[in-house]
Formats: C-alpha cells, structure tokens, sequence
C-alpha cells in the first residue's frame, strides 16, 4: 500500500506533466479509474523505488523546464547572480552594477554595488570632482564642489563671494578696502596707494576741502569751509589783501571788511583799515591817552597840585580814563568847579569864586 507522502509527491508530479506522461488516475486524489493506464503511458510507482526515487524525479523536473528557486541563479542559464555580473538585481540588494570593470573607486557605482553618492569620501564623474565626506573639507565643499572664488558658497578663507555680495567684494573674495586696487561700492578711484597728495583721495576724486593738500593744485587744504582761517575755501593761503579777515593770522580788517570800534570792544573812536589792521579807536587802560580820554595812566598816582588844586591824598585815573579829583579841593580865590568842591566848602555870592575859608 503507498504511503501518503509518496502518494502526495505522485500528484505533484503528474498535475504539471499530465499531457506529455501517462499517470494512474487509481489514487485517492483522482479517484478509481475508469479506464486503466493510457495507451503508451509510463507508470510511476511510488512502490517500485520509494520516495527517494520519487524525489529524484521532481528534481530531474526542475531541470527540464529551466527554472530554480535559488535566488542566486539567474533563472536560465543556471550561471549564479552576483554584484559585478553587470546586471543591477534589487533581490541581491543591489543599487547598482555596472559591471567588474565598472564598478570601484571614483565610478557611479561601487565595488559592493552601491550608488556613490555625495559625502561617502569617494569622488564621482557624476557631477562629484572631490568628496572629502559630509562635512567637507578646506579644499572640497559638503556639496562636493572644490572650494573656489567665485562658486558661490561662502568658504574659509574666503571673506565674501562676488555674486553674493557684489560692489563689496573684490574678484578674490576679500572685502573692499580703500588701497586694494578694485574701484568698488563707495570709491571714484583707486590708484592702490596711501599717497593723499595726489590725484586719489582716499579713493576719492582729489577735490578742495578734502583735507589733503592736491600738489601742483591747491597751496592748502584745511578740509573746512571756514574763511577767517590760514586756508581759505579756495584752498589758497590767507593774505592781507584778500578781502577775508584771517583771524589766525591776527588780521583785524581786510578790504571793506572793516569792524566798528564798539565790535572790537573799544571805548570810542572812528575805526579804519591799515594793514589789515584797525586804527582810530580807542582803548583805556592801554597806557596811551587817545581821543576821548583824559588820562590812561593804568593805576599810576599824581598829586592834587598838578591840577593845581590843594588836597594831601593822590589822584588816580578811572577806569574809564577820567582823573578821580574826590581827593581834591579848588583853593579860595579860585573859579568854582562842577566836579571839585571849593575848600572853604562853598563859592561867593555870585558863585564865580571859592569863598575864602
């Protein structure tokens, strides 16, 4: 009696093979048969070689049609599938496979056929000229691009990048300073020096006024639009003459520019211009008597005799160049004065002289 397993193994056996092979239908799966074994059939029976031979058998059928389920074959030819056969297959999990000599360092595809992308440490002729890992490095960026002036991407030791700020940044990444040569945002000029006496200032057009004497153009440059100063605003130096008051140079007139008497602080007078200087005022306490004063002794004391007058005390000059005569008396005999008492202390009665004492 065949066992079930051999039976089984029978069915599995006869299903897919059933139009090229006679099989006995006198089995539990097919029931009793009818007519008996077919005309020119070959009967298996699981009997005559035992499940091993029935085994062998459906092994020999895998072979016939080609097929396996190793997943290493290739499913035709029976050769076995392998990273570098050339043929990207994702059951290996492969990425990619171009071949054994396709695949490697500095390839699109790796040896163990995987996709070399960027910041894996391997450089790709997919857009990857370097690759120095994710974090980059001083000569490859993290986007695996050699750093340059000029790409873009802000890198050490770069201090700008054209493009990304453009009029402040030289064409060798450096920012703009005055002196470096590039005439950029906020210069007129360049002549890449410190030199301020010629024709660029600071990187600016020379021009008077500022600040720095143009040689062969200006005598001066005070950078001021001050007029009463040693430099004038046409950058000539100050002279008598000009018609500028230089303060600096102690001019006190120039021209018709001729202060009054009261705005140089004087006591009176009539003022005038001579060599740029003021005359006719005058000024007391300066020692000398000029129109309009009565004396400018500074402090120096006379007697009341000098006036003619009797008294013991000295008679000083006033601030405002007048004799101080309070110490005095006019002695009798003599002509009353408005601002000096008689000695007696009173004038006659036609108040014309002192009154004797």
């Amino acid at each position: 009696m065949p066992s079930n397993t051999s039976t089984i193994r029978l069915v599995w056996l006869c299903v897919p093979f059933a139009a090229f092979v006679g099989c006995t239908r006198s089995n539990p799966i097919f029931g009793e048969s009818n007519s008996g074994e077919a005309e020119g059939s070959t009967s298996l029976s699981t009997e005559s070689g035992g499940p091993n031979e029935t085994s062998q058998t459906a092994s020999n059928s895998d072979s016939m049609d080609g097929t396996t389920d190793d997943p290493t074959d290739d499913g035709t030819t029976g050769t076995m599938r392998r990273c570098g056969d050339g043929v990207k297959d994702p059951d290996l999990g492969e990425e990619c496979d171009d071949g054994d000599e396709g695949n490697g360092p500095g390839r699109a595809c790796h040896m163990n056929c995987t996709v070399n992308f960027c910041g894996d440490g391997d450089p790709s002729p997919m857009g990857q000229p370097c690759d120095d890992g994710p974090k980059g490095s001083d000569t490859c960026s993290p986007e695996c691009m050699l750093r340059s002036c000029g790409d873009k991407i802000l890198e050490y030791p770069e201090e700008c990048e054209p493009e990304l700020d453009p009029g402040a940044c030289t064409p060798f990444c450096t920012l703009n300073v005055c002196g470096d040569g590039e005439v950029l945002d906020g210069e007129s000029c360049e002549d890449g020096n410190l030199d301020d006496t010629d024709d660029c200032v600071e990187c600016h057009t020379a021009s008077c006024g500022d600040g720095a004497t143009h040689v062969g153009f200006e005598s001066c440059d005070d950078g001021n639009q001050e007029q009463g100063d040693n430099c004038l605003n046409d950058c000539t130096y100050a002279t008598c003459g000009d018609g500028q008051v230089n303060e600096e140079g102690n001019e006190q007139c120039d021209g018709p520019n001729v202060p009054s008497c009261a705005d140089l602080g004087a006591d009176g007078g009539q003022a005038s211009c001579d060599g740029c200087q003021v005359i006719g005022c005058t000024y007391c306490g300066n020692g000398v008597v000029e129109p309009g004063e009565i004396c400018d002794s500074a402090g120096v004391p006379i007697g009341c005799g000098f006036f003619e007058l009797n008294g013991e005390d000295d008679v000083f000059c006033t601030d405002d160049c007048f004799w101080d005569l309070a110490p005095c008396c006019v002695p009798a005999g003599d002509p009353c004065q408005p601002i000096v008492d008689c000695c007696s202390g009173s004038c006659d009665i036609n108040n014309e002289f002192c009154a004797p004492g």
